[in-house]
């Protein structure tokens, strides 16, 4: 990896380069491998990996406000609210006008989302129904 980034500028990546810079490590080069996983796109089964070394898998909500959010960017009103969203459950409602408003940052599903209407302020977590592990 460091001589593919020593030489970056000026040798544009490709497969051949890698291949070339890999041989110095691995005089039966990759050759197969190039084309077997990349440019075929054959993947790689983890299951049997998994006993030898174990992968940690967490379960998360997939990202959802629950509602437009074209309306809310552009007019800071709820519009199509999902009544079985979390934003629906923490008292938001349809036509509601945003004042002030927080979202978790990098669309995480887990933090707290706080807005702020004419009618109070609203909590909620921005998660789907649907789980997706990960």
């Amino acid at each position: 990896m460091l001589d593919l980034f020593k030489t970056s500028k000026e040798q544009e990546f490709s497969s051949d380069y890698f291949k070339t810079i890999v041989k110095n490590y691995l005089p039966k080069g990759i050759d197969k491998e190039i084309n077997e996983y990349i440019e075929q796109g054959k993947t790689i089964d983890l299951a049997n990996v998994a006993k030898v070394l174990p992968i940690e898998t967490i379960i998360i909500w997939a990202y959802d406000r629950g509602f437009d959010r074209d309306a809310f960017i552009n007019n800071y009103t709820i519009k199509d609210i999902d009544e079985n969203s979390n934003a629906y459950k923490s008292g938001l409602r349809n036509r509601d006008i945003v004042i002030k408003y927080n979202f978790p940052k990098w669309g995480s599903s887990d933090q707290i989302v706080t807005i702020n209407t004419i009618k109070g302020e609203f909590q909620f977590r921005p998660e789907s129904t649907n789980k997706k592990d990960i």
